[in-house]
């Protein structure tokens, strides 16, 4: 949740220095939420870890 609140922090920040436009962090963040998706869906889940002394 911590990178969450940052990263909406430095959108903002963007858009009030100017160096760019609301459109343009939407849009970085649409991209940004379906690339995620897309890739823990393609991707095989990771096989569960079990220490050596739990056997």
């Amino acid at each position: 949740m911590w990178f969450i609140g940052l990263t909406v922090l430095m959108g903002i920040a963007r858009i009030m220095i100017g160096a760019h436009w609301p459109s343009d962090i939407l849009g970085g963040a649409i991209i940004g939420i379906g690339s995620a998706f897309l890739v823990k869906q393609l991707l095989p889940a990771p096989p569960d870890r079990v220490m050596d002394n739990e056997k």
